[in-house]
């Protein structure tokens, strides 16, 4: 898992330090969040803070499974869209998959490690916070 979560990282940063280029703005200040989008990521932070490192998995899945639904449903991007590079970043889920696949690994090697009833409150939650963000865009 730390290897997982490094690689995330690390991707993480490499997109930090491209995307004022990609969206045109001066840096992550420029970008004033909804009031949702801050608690959700309130949310994962505490999720990552607080619990068993496995829980960040299952808090950032949602996110995974979603962003790559949606890359794959818009693309191929058309000819200038704005946004053809955010598609094909995004129309694969092969991270979503591999993040899935090791909850699925994690579960059947540790049966006694994840309490179900904790991971699908924390699943639900994310959940909730990816449609509310969509809601409050529009």
């Amino acid at each position: 898992m730390k290897a997982f979560l490094l690689e995330k990282f690390a991707s993480y940063e490499k997109y930090n330090v491209a995307f004022p280029r990609t969206w045109h703005v001066r840096d992550g200040s420029s970008i004033v969040p909804m009031a949702v989008t801050k608690e959700y990521s309130d949310f994962e932070r505490e999720i990552a803070k607080d619990t068993c490192p496995i829980y960040t998995l299952v808090c950032m899945i949602p996110c995974e499974y979603l962003w790559a639904w949606l890359g794959a449903e818009l693309a191929p991007p058309t000819q200038g869209n704005l946004y053809a590079s955010w598609i094909t970043g995004n129309d694969d889920p092969s991270g979503a998959y591999a993040m899935g696949n090791f909850l699925d690994y994690f579960q059947r090697t540790y049966p006694n490690e994840l309490d179900p009833a904790r991971a699908t409150e924390i699943y639900g939650k994310a959940m909730k916070f990816e449609c509310q963000n969509f809601k409050a865009a529009m």
